[in-house]
């Protein structure tokens, strides 16, 4: 029931003992309310470590969500959610249930405002100038 967006990955400074720190801005929304969180995952000498985000959402529900796999070749996150099921019972892992998610990057969106925006204007230009023609006509 959840839509989840991914916003941008945060690269904070390197920390003391070389652990490097990589954030995932997400937001979550189900319709009604919106989240925004950022599960983080360290990389140091003895490996991989998360830190979940524990998110109440409105119907008391707490779920904690947290980055399983970062693969910076193929820019994905793979994310892990602990407590959405309806149901008072957790949904077990090796039940085969699994979440799909779609991540895109569309670069040259704004390439395409720029070029609707400059249409717009484009046709009301001649347009106003029409308009003021054919006043002049009229009152002459």
């Amino acid at each position: 029931d959840f839509e989840v967006y991914f916003r941008e990955f945060d690269m904070k400074r390197h920390s003391e003992g070389g652990v490097v720190n990589v954030g995932a801005r997400l937001s979550l929304s189900n319709g009604e309310d919106d989240y925004e969180i950022m599960p983080v995952i360290f990389y140091d000498q003895n490996g991989m470590h998360s830190e979940p985000v524990q998110l109440t959402l409105n119907d008391s529900r707490q779920v904690n969500i947290s980055i399983s796999q970062l693969n910076a070749n193929e820019k994905s996150v793979e994310l892990h959610f602990d407590g959405l099921s309806t149901d008072s019972k957790s949904i077990n892992p090796a039940s085969g249930e699994q979440l799909l998610l779609e991540v895109s990057k569309k670069p040259f969106m704004n390439v395409l405002w720029l070029g609707a925006v400059l249409i717009v204007a484009g046709a009301i230009i001649p347009l106003n100038r029409r308009i003021k023609e054919s006043g002049n006509i009229q009152s002459n």
